[in-house]
């Protein structure tokens, strides 16, 4: 009776992999992304993943026109890429590109960075669709100071309106003079840090990846990346420095305050250079910052309270 029991249960797997098949589900990673909770499109365009390339770098889903529908990246493409035909994608968003999407690119990358700056230019570039982050990178709002203008007193100062606010207790509008003192100081030091960076010739760091003893080499100037290596066993690692020095983007100073980038990029690279595993191996220029560039609010910003009020 366990042999016909058996025997039962394999003519009902097999019934059920007939069935699977007619959705396109050939391989076990298909079937173990495979839910009925898919949509059509899921699953009849599925199979334009296959060909990614399991390596980091940015992956482009194109329209029929060959436009780019949508930009993103990944440190595994071809991981990233099938998740979009699984049940695990749940935008609807994303499921209308998915249904007019005709084709991915993918383009492999040397390092995770380096996938990310390419990113940020061509979403900057293409302004795709259907990405709603870093398409208009070259619109920022900036603000300058003037020491030697005398302009006189026309607010009174924030720290007070706050402290006078508190005191009256009106701990609501305390609470967005407060807010308004968090972003004037952030936004002071991160333009000191973006000028700073903006203003280097060059600058080449090192990292150490996941391969012991390797190592990826990320060469900046003037705010933007200009090139990437890798370290190569068996050979100088002098070899490789010089020769991403070489290769490198040839980027000219205009004289701009302004990075030869985005901001959008030049944040990129400081929170790369801020890692506690970059190293500088060599540096042309003097980056230095003022005193009070690295200020931060001693308080922690306070949501906003209109939808309680």
């Amino acid at each position: 009776r366990a042999l016909d029991d058996a025997r039962a249960t394999v003519d009902v797997l097999h019934g059920i992999f007939e069935r699977l098949g007619s959705f396109g589900v050939t391989t076990l990673e298909e079937l173990k992304g495979f839910s009925s909770r898919l949509t059509t499109a899921q699953r009849d365009k599925r199979h334009l993943a296959s060909s990614i390339p399991q390596a980091p770098g940015v992956y482009i889903f194109r329209g029929p026109k060959n436009e780019p529908l949508y930009v993103g990246t990944s440190r595994n493409l071809r991981t990233r890429v099938r998740n979009y035909f699984t049940a695990a994608e749940t935008r609807k968003r994303m499921h209308e590109m998915i249904a007019v999407t005709h084709h991915i690119d993918a383009i492999v990358c040397a390092t995770i960075l380096e996938a990310q700056v390419r990113e940020l230019r061509m979403i900057n570039e293409h302004k795709p669709h259907y990405n709603k982050r870093s398409r208009f990178q070259k619109m920022p709002t900036w603000l300058k100071t003037f020491e030697s203008v005398d302009i006189r007193e026309a607010s009174t100062r924030l720290t007070k309106r706050m402290n006078d606010f508190s005191d009256a207790e009106l701990f609501e509008k305390a609470a967005v003079v407060r807010n308004e003192i968090h972003e004037l100081v952030r936004n002071n030091s991160r333009a000191h840090h973006i000028h700073a960076l903006a203003s280097l010739p060059e600058i080449i760091l090192a990292k150490p990846i996941s391969t012991p003893g390797l190592w990826e080499f990320t060469c900046i100037r003037y705010g933007r990346l200009a090139g990437t290596a890798l370290s190569v066993p068996g050979i100088d690692v002098a070899r490789t420095l010089d020769s991403l020095s070489m290769t490198a983007e040839v980027v000219v100073d205009d004289g701009s305050i302004l990075p030869a980038s985005s901001h959008e990029e030049v944040e990129k690279l400081l929170t790369y250079i801020d890692d506690e595993g970059t190293r500088i191996v060599s540096l042309k220029g003097q980056w230095a910052l003022p005193i009070l560039a690295s200020m931060t609010p001693t308080f922690a910003e306070v949501p906003s309270l209109d939808r309680y009020l």
